[in-house]
């Protein structure tokens, strides 16, 4: 698995984000973080609600992907074009999984 700093800490990476580009995103009160997958047209939210809702979006075009990851306001960009607009799939497994050290 892959481990990665976010949110000030060392965390696993549950597989289903393998070959994401993965960001932060403390500035947003609703958005906690955005990842996207170009080849396979996947995109990632995690948001802060909640025990940290997460969904994972299909046959998103590129653009919007782009645009997820330069918008100025995440959380008013996911409602205008991408909420309601995709498929998408709730995930339930833990996404982030902060390693603890020993």
């Amino acid at each position: 698995m892959t481990q990665i700093i976010l949110f000030g800490g060392l965390h696993t990476v549950n597989q289903l984000l393998d070959g994401f580009t993965i960001k932060e995103t403390p500035s947003s009160n609703n958005v906690k973080v955005i990842a996207v997958k170009p080849k396979s047209h996947e995109l990632f939210v995690q948001f802060r609600r909640g025990d940290s809702e997460s969904y994972l979006y299909t046959d998103v075009p590129d653009e919007i992907m782009h645009r997820a990851l330069t918008a100025e306001s995440i959380g008013k960009f996911h409602h205008a074009e991408i909420k309601d607009k995709f498929e998408f799939t709730k995930i339930t497994d833990p996404i982030f999984v902060k390693v603890e050290k020993d």
